[in-house]
């Protein structure tokens, strides 16, 4: 049985303040959560006030998981972005299940499926209306309160010094893996027909994640989605030739 540990919230607090890079604070703060009986976490910027899905930030939750999310259109439907909308602290995600709709019950029974055990969302909210949030999984029993406590203060603490460490990175410009991974074919000189060849999906799958990544990084075009991506340290491509002068006017 896992138990508050004030230790651990102490010394998670004093290591981050010598850490010195984004990987040694993720390090960091997933040898605090396996204390607690949580071994992978999903960092992210939840977007929730747009539909859009989730913004992942940094990530030791199956990559897997988020392909089979995104393919099957659970952003719309999924009830921890719903819960954590209104939510001000930490909630067991296995508490939704009751009040989730159709597709929002499939969502948490797959996440099941993919190793998602014992989840537990905690909210991180700004000032600014746009909130981040934190989602671990893992052996752990159902956290007593005093943890669940602790898993928010560690959260918070996290996310200060990753917005230090790396401010780009904690912007509300975030793409999903999908998106990261077709625009860099199409940087790269790729057509969308040669984009889905490549990754095993329709064309039309590939046009609809490349509009959604407009919405994100309020563009119009490839071209602009490619530079401003790379403007915001989302990804860095070989660029093909038409796309240098864009990137070079953005930055």
């Amino acid at each position: 049985m896992f138990k508050n540990e004030p230790r651990v919230l102490s010394e998670f607090v004093s290591k981050t303040a010598n850490a010195t890079g984004a990987k040694a604070l993720e390090k960091l703060f997933a040898d605090a959560l396996l204390v607690h009986g949580y071994d992978s976490f999903t960092y992210f910027n939840c977007l929730a006030h747009n539909g859009l899905m989730p913004g992942v930030i940094c990530n030791t939750i199956s990559e897997k998981w988020w392909d089979h999310y995104e393919c099957h259109r659970f952003e719309n439907h999924d009830p921890v972005l719903h819960g954590l909308a209104h939510a001000t602290a930490p909630f067991h995600v296995d508490d939704l299940i009751e009040h989730a709709g159709g597709k929002g019950r499939q969502c948490l029974a797959d996440a099941k499926i993919f190793g998602l055990r014992n989840l537990v969302a905690i909210p991180i909210r700004g000032g600014d209306g746009n909130f981040h949030a934190v989602l671990v999984s893992g052996r752990s029993e159902r956290a007593f309160l005093g943890v669940l406590a602790e898993l928010q203060q560690m959260s918070l603490v996290f996310h200060q010094v990753y917005a230090r460490l790396l401010p780009n990175s904690v912007s509300s410009v975030e793409l999903t893996p999908r998106q990261k991974v077709y625009l860099s074919g199409i940087a790269k000189g790729q057509t969308i027909a040669e984009v889905a060849r490549s990754n095993g999906v329709s064309p039309v799958t590939v046009r609809d994640r490349l509009e959604a990544a407009y919405q994100r990084l309020g563009v119009t075009n490839l071209q602009g989605a490619v530079a401003r991506s790379i403007a915001c340290n989302l990804m860095l491509p070989q660029l093909h030739e038409e796309f240098t002068d864009e990137v070079i006017r953005v930055l």
